[in-house]
């Protein structure tokens, strides 16, 4: 048995019959149901180089553009990236679910935090804190807000956003670990 241990989780490729198996626990079950020394396992720590291939949705350029409520044109136009949507819940700009069905759960958990971070919300986890000052000039966190103060500012774009962005987290299983309420 060969295995590669990727972050948290444990990959195990048996040669022999070509399948494979995952889960954040399965090195040690491995390791306890296989104990003979005339085995031959070895453990490899890797780090990924490119994400599993994956299609974001491509959105058409629209003549004539669309028209928000402000009467501002919207142009939105090429690949929905999760660092493109980001920039558009940080705006307060409408987000269709079709795009956030191939971003990843720590890609949705930042879809969800871009609409905190408008508002100024204090990150108590310094890695998403210090992301969010990268990210946008705008970002003020204040330590003062709570989560009831920035809901009650929350316009109805940004309900929608969490919304969907709650729903995608739930349609791929995730967990929200690092989300605005921590």
């Amino acid at each position: 048995m060969l295995f590669f241990v990727l972050s948290d989780s444990a990959w195990c490729c048996d040669h022999a019959d070509n399948s494979c198996s995952c889960g954040p626990d399965y090195e040690n079950e491995i390791l306890k149901d296989h104990s003979d020394p005339d085995e031959r396992v070895q453990t490899v720590t890797i780090t990924p180089t490119e994400l599993p291939p994956r299609t974001f949705v491509e959105v058409p350029y629209s003549s004539p553009p669309v028209i928000d409520g402000k009467g501002t044109a919207i142009i939105v136009a090429g690949i929905m990236t999760p660092e493109f949507v980001t920039h558009r819940a940080f705006d307060a700009q409408m987000i269709e679910s079709a795009w956030l069905a191939p971003f990843f759960c720590d890609e949705l958990d930042r879809v969800i935090n871009a609409v905190y971070a408008r508002h100024g919300f204090f990150f108590l986890n310094g890695e998403t804190r210090t992301y969010f000052l990268r990210f946008d000039l705008r970002y003020r966190p204040d330590m003062n807000l709570r989560i009831p103060q920035i809901e009650a500012k929350f316009t109805s774009q940004d309900q929608l956003t969490l919304l969907r962005a709650e729903v995608a987290l739930e349609n791929r299983g995730c967990s929200q670990e690092e989300n605005a309420a921590d």
